[in-house]
């Protein structure tokens, strides 16, 4: 209903906003910051991060799934790049944590307006020359409105999934390091298993992003849900067999 160049620029004021008010934080304030991080920069990245997914991917119909892998990738690595590089920073005594907040919110402020520069989805015109995807599913395809979607069981039962699927990888991601130094892993090794997981996250978003390209959704949804819930068993195991 928006143009995404004007959501973009939108979620680069909200984000720039957000970031300055944490940075000039100069006490301890659960309010403000619950406003100023939660719900000003929160809402900036779902912003922006659905926009950017969904009018990328709209240029690619016939390669949505490797697109959004891609894309999903590098949405996960920024955190262990930029999170690793300005820690170590923090760490070191070379950049405050109020000029972190600052300095990260005038950088992605800055590349979510040039973004906005170029991001748009494809006229019918172009759309009609862009290769199009196979047929995936049978029957009739057509639009439901928000009412029609919100009463669909499909649409709650799928929401459910993903709320338990991404308490799984957000659990996995925040507390993995715990988990390692709980089962008696050494510090080097619990933080080779942090970057292990990374970078397997962002490898697993291109493979199952293939997959979906060139399976059926069923046949996607069970190769990518076995795989979490075997790994999930695994890690669990891992935990109760520890003297």
């Amino acid at each position: 209903r928006v143009r995404p160049r004007v959501l973009l620029l939108a979620s680069a004021v909200l984000y720039f906003g957000g970031m300055l008010g944490c940075s000039l934080l100069g006490a301890p304030n659960t309010l403000l910051l619950y406003l100023f991080y939660g719900v000003m920069q929160g809402l900036a990245i779902g912003i922006s991060y659905n926009v950017i997914i969904s009018v990328t991917g709209s240029w690619f119909q016939d390669k949505k799934g490797l697109c959004n892998g891609a894309l999903m990738m590098a949405f996960g690595a920024s955190s262990l790049l930029l999170g690793n590089l300005l820690g170590w920073l923090f760490e070191q005594g070379l950049i405050t944590w109020s000029r972190i907040y600052f300095a990260l919110g005038l950088l992605v402020a800055l590349v979510l307006i040039f973004t906005a520069l170029f991001m748009d989805r494809p006229s019918p015109e172009q759309a009609a020359l862009l290769p199009q995807p196979k047929v995936r599913v049978g029957g009739a395809v057509r639009s439901y409105s928000t009412g029609e979607m919100l009463r669909d069981k499909t649409f709650w039962i799928f929401f459910v999934a993903m709320v338990c699927q991404s308490a799984v990888g957000n659990a996995m991601l925040g507390f993995v390091r715990d988990i390692s130094l709980s089962v008696g892993f050494i510090a080097v090794v619990a933080n080779f298993t942090v970057g292990l997981i990374a970078v397997a996250n962002g490898l697993g978003r291109i493979f199952f992003g293939l997959a979906f390209d060139r399976l059926k959704e069923s046949q996607t949804m069970f190769l990518a849900q076995g795989t979490s819930i075997t790994g999930s068993l695994f890690c669990l195991g891992g935990v109760l067999i520890h003297p």
